[in-house]
């Protein structure tokens, strides 16, 4: 994608190596992100407000697989399960909050997993003990793969 293109999806790198430069509106560039599989996601903003245009240019550096979320689909899934839809909108809410707090300078199209893992859990209403989370940070990065495809731990001790 470029800049100032509308953002249709989220999207989460399954595979390959992209690269994105941010960009300002008057054309320079701000800077280099390398987008890996596994550790980042790409315009989530899609997901929490109605427009989202792009504010840095994507391309792949080696072929790659994504996974696309449509933020309509993906709304009309989570408000079938009650218990979901309310904790994505706890996170809606934090992230939105977030957002506005944000300079314009500091955006990015960009979440890398292994600098916001922390944020992220914040968003969702997680609170850890603070040795709880210098350990995983240790052992393990944040994948953003993990996340989406295992089920919470709340979700567990339901059932």
């Amino acid at each position: 994608f470029h800049p100032s293109e509308e953002a249709t999806h989220m999207y989460i790198v399954a595979s390959g190596r992209l690269k994105y430069v941010r960009i300002e509106r008057c054309g320079t560039e701000l800077g280099t992100e390398n987008v890996d599989k596994g550790e980042d996601w790409i315009a989530e903003s899609v997901l929490w407000i109605r427009s989202w245009p792009h504010i840095g240019r994507l391309t792949a550096m080696t072929e790659s697989d994504l996974l696309c979320v449509d933020p309509r689909i993906f709304g009309e899934v989570i408000s079938l399960n009650p218990a979901a839809h309310m904790f994505a909108q706890t996170y809606c809410r934090n992230f939105l909050e977030w957002l506005r707090s944000v300079p314009p300078e500091e955006l990015s199209d960009i979440s890398q997993g292994e600098i916001i893992g922390d944020q992220i859990r914040g968003f969702m209403g997680i609170v850890r003990e603070k040795s709880e989370l210098q350990e995983q940070k240790s052992s393990k990065r944040m994948n953003m793969l993990d996340f989406v495809s295992r089920p919470s731990s709340r979700s567990r001790e339901s059932s």
